[in-house]
């Protein structure tokens, strides 16, 4: 049970990335569309493949653009993960939220930005751990070996993962312009 909370617990984290880029980047493409913001250099680059010059006229013709958006988007990050501090921040760029650790090092009162990109990761690694390796490894007397788990961890992983989103979430909400 406890490494399935630490499991679900970095995997909530990835399902709220997920879902801040689905929320926000059809937003921003619209307000971008009808010249309100400028659209963010990264999620411009990764759609551009997307927007042919048959697709462009059908999206026009769209009355749930908001919509046909947010599905273009979705196709886009579906096999992706955000769970390390990179694909953390290419999810946060796609909506416009760029050098985002400075303010969230701040938020954890934190001593570098190194240390708020880590705040998680023990429980990351951790989490793959679990998933791709059953949480063994290879001691000498035995082949298989289940690594300690205790209830303190996984009450720690789930505080640090819940501090850790709502803090991102603050820098978010202060960041972007579309709402």
């Amino acid at each position: 049970m406890l490494r399935a909370i630490v499991a679900l617990g970095v995997s909530a984290m990835d399902s709220y990335f997920h879902d801040v880029v689905l929320e926000y980047a059809p937003r921003l493409m619209l307000a971008f569309s009808e010249g309100s913001c400028s659209a963010p250099g990264k999620l411009l680059d990764e759609l551009k493949g997307e927007f042919t010059p048959v697709k462009s006229l059908q999206l026009l013709g769209k009355r749930r653009k908001e919509e046909a958006l947010r599905h273009m988007v979705q196709n886009l990050i579906r096999e992706r993960t955000f769970q390390s501090p990179g694909e953390i921040e290419n999810a946060l760029k796609l909506i416009g939220v760029n050098d985002f650790w400075e303010a969230l090092r701040i938020r954890l009162s934190l001593r570098t930005k190194k240390r708020a990109k880590e705040y998680v990761q023990k429980y990351v690694t951790r989490r793959h751990q679990i998933v791709h390796e059953a949480d063994t490894f290879k001691s000498k007397k035995h082949h298989d070996t289940l690594r300690p788990i205790s209830k303190p961890y996984t009450r720690d992983c789930v505080r640090r993962v819940e501090r850790f989103v709502a803090l991102i979430h603050s820098v978010i909400d202060k960041g972007n312009a579309v709402r």
